[in-house]
């Protein structure tokens, strides 16, 4: 446990939250896998599901893959090939949910045209709303065509032909 000393320095109060946090970001934190985590902080929104509620992998038992891939630190590509309609959206924005919620690192996301950039920003913004626990661990601060601002990191929007990509 970090402790912190009274001061009669004037800007203490203001910088005591920043010097907490980064003292704290030195914890190792506790590892968990992405299917474990998507089971316990996934929920699926009616508007994009015909079966809403939590995420289950044992729905789409397919999907473990790809998470073991992007748990595993060697793995550095991926390429899904599978039928139209089988979760690929999906797993992206579970991963891309995880990356906000627990990965204090910078994303790209990009599309191949802006409308399709919009649609999937849109069913990933009701993923994290209809989920309350990345609502509210990750925080959504700005939401637009060029950078979704959570309070950990930003995932920037790029699609062919834009100034992101």
């Amino acid at each position: 446990m970090i402790a912190f000393a009274e001061t009669s320095v004037p800007y203490a109060p203001t910088l005591a939250p920043i010097v907490r946090d980064w003292a704290l970001s030195w914890e190792p934190k506790p590892r968990i896998s992405t299917e474990q985590w998507a089971e316990e902080n996934v929920h699926l929104p009616e508007q994009i599901t015909p079966m809403p509620g939590p995420f289950l992998i044992k729905r789409s038992p397919y999907v473990r893959g790809p998470f073991r891939a992007f748990d595993d630190p060697v793995t550095k590509q991926m390429t899904l090939v599978w039928g139209t309609q089988l979760a690929k959206t999906l797993v992206l924005q579970i991963l891309l949910a995880k990356v906000a919620a627990t990965i204090p690192a910078p994303c790209l996301l990009a599309t191949p045209d802006l409308s399709s950039n919009r649609k999937l920003r849109d069913k990933f913004k009701l993923i994290c709303q209809e989920s309350p626990n990345i609502w509210e661990i990750a925080g959504v601060h700005e939401w637009n065509d060029k950078v979704l601002a959570f309070a950990r990191n930003l995932v920037f929007l790029g699609y062919a032909g834009s100034t992101q990509t």
